[in-house]
């Protein structure tokens, strides 16, 4: 999927599915994408608007390894995120939770 036109609507659709992401040493983990957010940004100045409302994909994955914040290759039975940038922004019980923003 170009992730230059993702739109939080077709993001939303993912909630819920499982993705295998590719690791530099050429393992693999799985991760889910849990929910998707619309976040609000403040009043920007003169300007053109931009191309999409921003918004957050958060994903939940095991609590070892924790990914370090890089650009990941995430592949579901039906879509695949090449490139992906997703952040570590913490850890529970159940697992390793991560961000991928989009604006």
């Amino acid at each position: 999927m170009d992730l230059a036109a993702l739109t939080y609507e077709t993001a939303k659709e993912l909630e819920g599915t499982t993705f295998v992401v590719e690791l530099p040493d050429g393992k693999d983990m799985r991760i889910q994408l849990e929910e998707v957010l619309p976040y609000e940004t403040r009043a920007r100045r003169r300007g053109a608007p931009p191309k999409r409302s921003p918004f957050s994909l958060y994903f939940v994955g095991p609590l070892d390894p924790v990914l370090p914040q890089a650009m990941y290759t995430l592949r579901s039975e039906h879509v695949t995120f090449d490139k992906l940038f997703i952040v570590p922004v913490g850890q529970h019980d159940e697992g390793t939770d991560y961000e991928a923003v989009f604006n």
